[in-house]
């Protein structure tokens, strides 16, 4: 019931949005306390949307067969002293998490300010946290990425942060109050700092830790941890700091430990060919060294995204830090110092959103103008109407604004470098689309370690459309065909916020293009969706199906899940105390299932021994080893039958482990059950004498594997801080 209440705030949170009632701010906030909580925030996959429709009939705030919704205008106040009615179109579109942008009748019209640049709020997140004095920030991005630096910078103790009300009658959104602490006290959490998909808060929060003499565990989602930053750590290794990585070499997630007084400064050097936020990252953070930083660039690799780097240098500058730059770029020289905040600093609009409309006015042959982001823009990607220019489009560029006219005759094909743009290339290739010819573009390498590898998803998903297409070593290669020739397909987006923009831009003059994740754009531009209906007067409905379910197919999803639970197996992990051996008996009677204890499987084969005292003699490694051993027999015996299978706490310290219980993930459930750490530590330090004792302290053993189970599983069941009523627990957890 409190799941299904947590989704219901934010539909109706995204309604009051949706309805110009609410800013997007509130409902971020919203979603970030939600959140916290590790509680729901989307409708679960599978759940269609016309049952929930036909369920939400049963409400008693409806009125003759009106569905109603309380909506908010603010946090703390609603639009009217009752339930209001909701049209079901929005219901049903705000309920489903698949979309469709139904083809325009009309070149499309408007003009657009997009929320503010995710690039520069990050930034000067960072920059006011480290600064000293108060800065109020307008037009911050509030987005999933955001908020994930808020956090992260709240666990570490850098700042304050707090909202004023807007005292602006045409613009309700509240400005964000940021005071730094200038860079002293930054302290290191007891737990991980969990930063998701968001790779700007990984690369940047990176080179923050290294002020700090204490470990700090940086992790993310899965695909967070494929993405590499070893370039940035073997910098940072070089400056005296120590990097433990707990799983793949190289990438997240990874403990490290800055020298005491900060980094000790002077030459740095770092390559720029796979991810400029790296060198961003290094520039950020090097006023705090001991001594003044010398950035350079290896010169025997290219940069990419080098407007990236100018915007920091830039956004330093107006910080107080005067950073000096050589003549060909591959060399900065940071000086001591801290931040001086100023009193106030406008984000302006984000202008890789800004893309998207463009490319809309573009391939509908319509007209647009893009608010706020213009030639006097810090962002690279404001220049990226040059290249529409040359796909056919007349274009006119202010200081503040960017117009785009699409060509009623139709796009031509281009060959572009977009190594300065490369976060847009996505929304030209669905230009390439229809375009007249072949376009080649270029320059985009490092596309391949983005939130997925963006070169050869565009390539699967645009084939669907029946669209040629290939990769190249560093781009791709798209021959456009007319629309008619066009097929409708389901787009599988990867959890990528702009492959769902780029194929909606499509989706404007291509029938029967569905967006099957419309949740993902929360990552940099909540509200696209209602944009394009408020302000370009677009249609969107929902796909016939109406399920919020994805179609993937075996290029997208690699393994074809089950479609029922029937033979699934339920694997508990967890911490040493955590409760699994209890709860799993708990949910193998409830469900008729057998239950296996993979402990109490190893002791039947030792001879005459318990695991503590195999482990005082023979010791933990070989433990683990007969360990991973138990866990794929049973992973493997009984194919079809449903078992309730408990870890050892251990389980995940190996990679053959890992491993087992990751593919596992695939096609069973893994459930991490989460005991609060203080609960685990008193009982393990003070009630626990059977088994085998640790060689180090339980926080620091949890440290280690928090990363590990959050990697391996596939859903958590959390256990609230000095919560001991186990009845109750196991009820809930049979529930679940």
């Amino acid at each position: 019931h409190g799941e299904c209440v947590a989704i219901g705030m934010i539909k109706e949170a995204e309604i009051a949005r949706a309805l110009g009632h609410l800013p997007p701010s509130a409902v971020a906030r919203l979603t970030s306390c939600i959140r916290a909580y590790n509680l729901p925030l989307v409708v679960p996959p599978g759940a269609k949307a016309n049952l929930l429709m036909d369920r939400m009939l049963l409400d008693k705030k409806n009125h003759r067969g009106k569905r109603r919704c309380v909506l908010l205008n603010k946090i703390g106040g609603c639009v009217a002293d009752n339930a209001v009615d909701v049209s079901d179109d929005l219901l049903v579109r705000v309920v489903s998490r698949s979309i469709v942008v139904n083809p325009s009748p009309s070149p499309i019209q408007g003009t657009i300010r997009v929320p503010g640049s995710k690039s520069i709020s990050n930034r000067v997140l960072l920059m006011a946290a480290l600064g000293e004095g108060e800065c109020r920030i307008r037009g911050l991005l509030h987005s999933d990425d955001t908020q994930v630096m808020i956090n992260a910078l709240r666990c570490l103790g850098a700042a304050d942060f707090s909202f004023e009300p807007s005292s602006s009658s045409l613009d309700n959104e509240p400005t964000l109050v940021v005071k730094g602490h200038g860079g002293k006290n930054i302290k290191s959490p007891k737990q991980p700092i969990y930063l998701g998909n968001a790779g700007t808060a990984m690369r940047f929060l990176t080179s923050l830790c290294s002020l700090v003499p204490h470990s700090i565990v940086l992790t993310g989602d899965k695909r967070m941890c494929e993405r590499p930053i070893g370039d940035l750590i073997q910098s940072l290794q070089n400056q005296e700091c120590k990097i433990e990585f707990k799983g793949q070499e190289g990438c997240p997630p990874f403990a490290i430990t800055g020298p005491a007084g900060g980094i000790k400064g002077g030459r740095i050097d770092v390559a720029a060919d796979v991810s400029s936020q790296f060198v961003s990252s290094l520039l950020l953070s090097a006023p705090y060294a001991r001594s003044p930083v010398t950035l350079h660039l290896d010169s025997s690799k290219a940069v990419v995204s080098q407007p990236y780097i100018d915007m920091t240098v830039s956004l330093m500058r107006t910080f107080g830090i005067d950073v000096s730059v050589s003549s060909d770029r591959r060399v900065y020289s940071i000086p001591t110092g801290v931040y001086k905040n100023p009193a106030n600093y406008q984000v302006e609009s984000d202008a890789s959103s800004s893309t998207y409309p463009l490319c809309m006015a573009a391939i509908s042959g319509g007209h647009v103008r893009c608010e706020s982001v213009g030639s006097d823009s810090l962002q690279g990607d404001a220049g990226f109407c040059q290249v529409l220019k040359k796909m056919g489009c007349t274009i006119t560029q202010t200081n503040t604004d960017t117009d785009v006219h699409g060509p009623s005759s139709g796009l031509v094909a281009v060959s572009v470098n977009m190594n300065d743009l490369t976060d847009a290339f996505m929304g030209v290739a669905c230009l390439a689309a229809v375009a007249k010819g072949t376009t080649q573009i270029t320059g985009i390498a490092n596309q391949r370690v983005k939130e997925c590898n963006r070169i050869a998803a565009m390539v699967c998903e645009l084939t669907k459309v029946g669209v040629p297409c290939r990769e190249l070593d560093d781009g791709i290669e798209v021959t456009g065909i007319s629309i008619k020739e066009c097929k409708p397909a389901t787009i599988h987006c990867y959890n990528d916020h702009r492959i769902a923009m780029s194929f909606a831009c499509l989706g404007c003059v291509v029938p029967g293009i569905v967006i099957a994740d419309k949740e993902c754009v929360q990552k940099t531009y909540p509200e696209f969706w209602e944009n394009l209906t408020n302000i370009l007067r677009l249609t969107t409905s929902v796909p016939p199906s109406s399920s919020s379910s994805e179609e993937t197919s075996k290029e997208e999803a690699n393994v074809s899940q089950n479609t029922t639970d029937e033979g699934k197996k339920i694997i508990l992990i967890g911490m040493r105390a955590a409760g699994k051996t209890s709860q799993g008996k708990a949910v193998a009677k409830a469900i008729n299932a057998p239950f296996l204890d993979i402990d109490e499987l190893i002791e039947q084969t030792l001879p005459n021994k318990s695991i503590k005292q195999f482990v005082d003699s023979e010791g933990f490694a070989k433990f683990r080893e007969i360990e991973g051993a138990m866990l794929s027999r049973v992973l493997f015996e009984n194919p079809g039958q449903t078992t309730v299978i408990s870890c050892g706490g251990g389980i995940v310290e190996t990679e053959i482990s890992r491993d087992h219980l990751i593919s596992a993930c695939k096609n069973h459930y893994v459930i991490f059950l989460q005991r609060d750490i203080e609960d685990i530590v008193d009982f393990l330090l003070n009630k626990d004498l059977a088994r085998p004792q640790y060689s180090e302290h339980p926080r620091d053993v949890y440290s280690r594997r928090y990363p590990y189970f959050k990697q391996c599983c596939t859903h958590e069941f959390t256990i609230n801080k000095g919560d001991f009523d186990w009845s109750s627990i196991e009820s809930d957890f049979v529930h679940f």
